[in-house]
């Protein structure tokens, strides 16, 4: 039987993990710079993937698709936990798949925003 990890109802085998061994504030990293319900921008956005990939965020360019980087399935599921705790906004688990580029993540954002799909972010 494979280890799994169950994080917002997706379940992720062993050989889906990084190769790279990484802590729990991996998944934290930086709070948002930005109030509540307020759209996470670009350059957000890129520093959270640099911040996953342990990049510098000026190597990442919002039109490349992020796999070319080595985007993993944890990256994306992280990204999905932030932009929820930030702006409330509950997305798919395969944003990062669906939507493969920072500007397309962005685009998907502000269209969803636009059409009031935000929810109240929980109480902490």
């Amino acid at each position: 039987m494979s280890s799994m990890i169950v994080r917002t109802g997706v379940s992720l085998a062993a050989a889906d993990m990084p190769s790279q061994p990484f802590s729990r504030s991996f998944l934290q990293g930086a709070k948002p710079s930005w109030s509540r319900g307020r759209f996470p921008t670009p350059r957000w956005l890129t520093e959270r993937i640099a911040h996953y990939l342990q990049l510098p965020p000026a190597e990442i360019d919002p039109r490349v698709k992020l796999r070319t980087y080595g985007l993993e399935s944890i990256h994306a599921l992280s990204l999905c936990v932030d932009v929820e705790e930030a702006i409330g906004l509950l997305v798919e688990p395969t944003l990062a798949w669906d939507y493969p580029t920072i500007d397309a993540i962005a685009d998907h954002l502000t269209e969803l925003l636009s059409q009031g799909r935000a929810v109240a972010p929980p109480p902490r």
